[in-house]
């Protein structure tokens, strides 16, 4: 293990030279650290979408399996491609005015 000493200069301040050895993690460098973050927040934003699609779906043994297995997202995202909905247009169904319609007035009160 290694001893570090901070050493105080005469302005009371610590000598930066000291800290060099210091190493953060154990010798992992920040771009290390900083993966397995992104990596983790991937991951768990895939496994919520695929676990909320499976419980949607009633797919049980998708949802167990999604719950338990830890794969990295590599299972979720093979849910999550497999099981898409069939895309709904994105354009508002047109209305035919001509065609037949089952709406029906209200009967309006006699004329005298």
């Amino acid at each position: 293990m290694t001893n570090f000493s901070f050493v105080a200069t005469s302005s009371g301040s610590i000598d930066p030279s000291v800290l060099k050895g210091a190493s953060f993690f154990g010798g992992m460098g920040f771009g290390i650290i900083f993966a397995i973050i992104v990596l983790i927040v991937i991951v768990s934003i895939l496994k919520g979408i695929a676990l909320w699609k499976a419980a949607r779906n009633n797919d049980l043994g998708w949802f167990v399996c999604l719950l338990i297995i830890n794969t990295a997202g590599i299972l979720e995202l093979i849910y999550i491609l497999t099981h898409r909905s069939p895309k709904s247009s994105d354009t508002p169904k047109q209305i035919n005015p001509l065609a037949p319609s089952s709406f029906t007035p209200p009967p309006f009160p006699p004329q005298n």
